[in-house]
């Protein structure tokens, strides 16, 4: 079943919509940078998931990963994110992990790491 390029746009704003809300609810609620990735990537997946076509699908891997790099970086303005893949082509890809490139700053304040992997492993395990 197909829909029409009008209604993609429309589930595509609603869940922008949504994720908009989302994201000033746990901002209010202070999570940890930790946590937004975990939330990020059981939402992305399910998002990716959902995907109708595949012009959604490519406009999701594509713009998605964005919020969550603009969310880290009001933690740490230097801070970049690179995601980690699992699978051969669109019809399989899945996000894996995203690992954080924190700044020498952040890193040396705050005393983590630089480089940080969050994968879904450590959703289901840890």
């Amino acid at each position: 079943m197909s829909s029409s390029p009008r209604e993609l746009v429309q589930a595509m704003i609603r869940r922008r919509v949504s994720r908009s809300e989302k994201l000033k609810a746990d901002k209010a609620n202070d999570m940890d940078p930790r946590q937004r990735v975990m939330r990020f990537l059981s939402e992305f997946d399910e998002s990716l998931r959902s995907c109708e076509s595949p012009v959604e699908k490519y406009w999701l891997i594509e713009n998605e990963p964005q919020r969550l790099l603009s969310d880290l970086q009001r933690i740490d303005p230097g801070c970049q994110i690179e995601l980690v893949w699992f699978g051969e082509d669109m019809d399989d890809i899945r996000l894996e992990g995203v690992k954080i490139v924190w700044s020498p700053d952040y890193s040396v304040r705050v005393g983590v790491d630089q480089e940080e992997l969050v994968d879904l492993a450590s959703i289901l395990f840890g």
